[in-house]
C-alpha cells in the first residue's frame, strides 16, 4: 500500500520492526530480519538475508548475506556476498561473488569485485581489489588491522599481511605478500 513492491509474498519473511521504503522491490525467497531499515528504491534479493542492516536508497543485494552492516547509496551488493559484523560499504561501491568483509569500512566508489576477504579493515575512496585479494587479519592468536588510504590498485591473488598501511596510489602487483608498509605512489 505504501509503494513497495514484493514479487511473491509466499516465499519473503519480513520482521515486523523492519522499514521498507517506497519504490524498493522485495524478490522471492528473501528475508529480512531484525530492525532492519531499506531505503527508497533499492532492491533486495532474489534470495538475501537481511538482519539488522541498513540499505541506504537506490542499493541492490541479491543472493547475498547481510548482517548487522551498513550499505550506502547506490551500492551493489552480490550475488553471494557476505557481510557482517560493523561492515559499512560506502556509496557506489561494487561488492560482488564470493567476496566478505568483516568488522571493515570501506570507502566510496570501491570494487571488490569476486573472491576476496576483507577483516578488520578500513579502506579509502577508489580501491581496487583483484581477484583474490585477501587482508590477513589473524596470526592465530589476535586480530590486527589493515589500513588502505585512497585509489589503490591491488592486483589478483595479493595478501596483505596486517598490521599494515597502504598509503594513496600505491599499486600492488599481482599475487604479492606485503609484510610492510606501503609509501604513497608505490609501485610493489
Amino acid at each position: 500500500n505504501d509503494g513497495v513492491i514484493i514479487n511473491n509474498i509466499n516465499s519473503v519473511t519480513i520482521s515486523k520492526d523492519a522499514i521498507i521504503s517506497k519504490g524498493s522491490v522485495i524478490k522471492q525467497g528473501s528475508i529480512i530480519l531484525g530492525k532492519s531499515v531499506i531505503g527508497r528504491n533499492c532492491i533486495v534479493g532474489p534470495y538475501s538475508y537481511i538482519k539488522d542492516s541498513k540499505m541506504e536508497d537506490e542499493s541492490i543485494c541479491s543472493y547475498s548475506v547481510v548482517e548487522d552492516c551498513l550499505i550506502k547509496k547506490k551500492a551493489s551488493i552480490g550475488p553471494f556476498t557476505r557481510l557482517r559484523m560493523n561492515s559499512i560499504i560506502g556509496e557506489s561501491n561494487r561488492v560482488g561473488n564470493f567476496v566478505e568483509v568483516k568488522n571493515s569500512t570501506i570507502g566510496n566508489k570501491t570494487n571488490i569485485a569476486h573472491l576476496a576477504y576483507l577483516g578488520d579493515t578500513v579502506c579509502g575512496n577508489e580501491v581496487n581489489f583483484g581477484c583474490g585479494s585477501i587482508t590477513v587479519n589473524y596470526d592465530g592468536q589476535k586480530k590486527y588491522k589493515t589500513l588502505i588510504e585512497d585509489k589503490v590498485f591491488i592486483g589478483c591473488n595479493s595478501n596483505l599481511i596486517a598490521p599494515i598501511k597502504i598509503k594513496s596510489k600505491s599499486f600492488i602487483a599481482a599475487g604479492s605478500t606485503i609484510t610492510e608498509d606501503v609509501k604513497e605512489g608505490s609501485f610493489v
